[in-house]
């Protein structure tokens, strides 16, 4: 008789990987495998690069806040373009800008030219850029898909493929900063971003363009997306959530350059080993969450991943050991993706599907437009309270949100379950 061990692991392999199953998205996400890894390395290398030109932790706060806070203006409107005009044409100009926006980082770098004004300006750029892409890369996703049902194993995928980046890139670039320099970095970011252009050409999908059941223009189909929203108490809730967790939970990562030498004593490898070991954690997560077969059960995970993330956060801010802070690091990566990716894909899920790119715009704005802001405000209160009250904080803050979701979990179930129903996600 067979041993039941490698039928468990051809289960697993199954479930974790189903979404690959479909052309275009195993092509999407394997270039996105290499272009992530390359956009890692390029944030640390700048994180290291502005701390080592200025000695000043603020400005980590300011560049955050500069290269991400054009989300939460431009998102709306990508929300739009999501469900009206082909997405991956838009896909392909957005990454041609960032590879264009490295390679400029890379020469001047390298010759010796970069300044705190010029990375400001090459952060805005991105910013700008990515608040036009990740509205339509989040809703984007379904249209790769052959069976719709995989929906919720592709965000994972794309949740790990992200985290697997943020392990593989930050952990490269201290070794690359150290012996070769910040530019460097900044080039291999820009090459990296010739696999997801070409995957992108490569994509074949038959969708047609989505035209918003609206008649008036974009003010009208930016309304008509917040009104829904705001109605509909499931995603009035997700949407509060992640927002207050961008704003005064996930921002704490800025403040790992700092941490990194004023309290671990390091330089930009000790850096790499701590966004690495957060890295670790999140891709775990996404591993966790594609084997998942069902989104049924995710709105206990959010409230878990809450209070755990502000435990691993107060320990994190009080050991100076550096193996015991990696390992609390890592919980805490896992975490934080833990309770966002399950917010995304419980959003996807309910929200209707001529509005989910609009949906996705109001998450993005969470994660890209809000986040920045609470970078901004927790760099400026690290340097006049100091990183550790900081950090402190923000744990505390997690468990008020655990708090705050946990009062409305069991409405939000009542509310949820018809639409899992209709969807043949739970059984009638």
């Amino acid at each position: 008789m067979p041993s039941p061990i490698p039928l468990n692991l051809q289960a697993f392999r199954q479930d974790t990987f189903r979404a690959l199953a479909s052309r275009n998205f195993r092509l999407y996400w394997t270039g996105q495998l290499i272009s992530l890894m390359g956009t890692w390395m390029q944030q640390t290398a700048m994180s290291w690069l502005i701390y080592r030109l200025t000695n000043n932790s603020s400005l980590l706060g300011l560049m955050a806040f500069v290269s991400q806070a054009p989300s939460l203006l431009i998102s709306p409107v990508s929300g739009i373009l999501a469900d009206r005009i082909d997405r991956r044409k838009l896909l392909i100009l957005t990454q041609t800008v960032n590879m264009l926006q490295a390679a400029v980082l890379t020469w001047l770098t390298i010759r010796g030219d970069i300044t705190m004004h010029t990375l400001v300006w090459m952060g805005l750029v991105l910013g700008v850029s990515s608040g036009f892409e990740v509205p339509v890369r989040q809703a984007y996703v379904m249209d790769l898909l052959d069976d719709p049902q995989d929906l919720s194993n592709a965000v994972s995928l794309n949740s790990a493929v992200f985290n697997l980046g943020r392990l593989v890139g930050p952990a490269l670039a201290g070794i690359a900063i150290s012996r070769l320099g910040e530019g460097w970095c900044f080039f291999l970011n820009a090459l990296s971003y010739v696999g997801v252009i070409v995957a992108l050409f490569l994509i074949q999908t038959t969708r047609a363009t989505i035209q918003a059941e609206t008649q008036g223009g974009y003010w009208a189909s930016i309304k008509e997306g917040v009104t829904y929203a705001y109605r509909f108490q499931p995603i009035r809730v997700l949407l509060i959530t992640v927002n207050l967790f961008c704003l005064l939970c996930v921002p704490f990562n800025v403040l790992l350059p700092a941490f990194a030498k004023e309290i671990m004593h390091g330089g930009a490898s000790t850096l790499g080993i701590l966004m690495a070991s957060i890295g670790f954690g999140a891709l775990c997560a996404g591993i966790y969450l594609a084997g998942r077969r069902s989104v049924v059960g995710l709105g206990r995970v959010i409230p878990t991943a809450a209070w755990v993330f502000c435990v691993s956060l107060l320990l994190a801010a009080l050991t100076r050991n550096l193996p015991l802070l990696c390992v609390l690091l890592a919980i805490n990566g896992f975490t934080f993706i833990g309770l966002l990716a399950s917010c995304n894909i419980m959003l996807q899920t309910i929200a209707d599907a001529d509005k989910r790119g609009r949906i996705m715009s109001l998450y993005v704005m969470a994660y890209g437009g809000v986040a920045p802001l609470g970078s901004l405000l927790l760099g400026f209160g690290a340097r006049y309270l100091g990183l550790l009250p900081m950090m402190v904080v923000s744990a505390l803050f997690a468990a008020a949100i655990a708090i705050f979701f946990m009062r409305h979990r069991l409405l939000l179930r009542e509310q949820i379950r018809p639409i899992y129903i209709n969807k043949g996600i739970l059984p009638a």
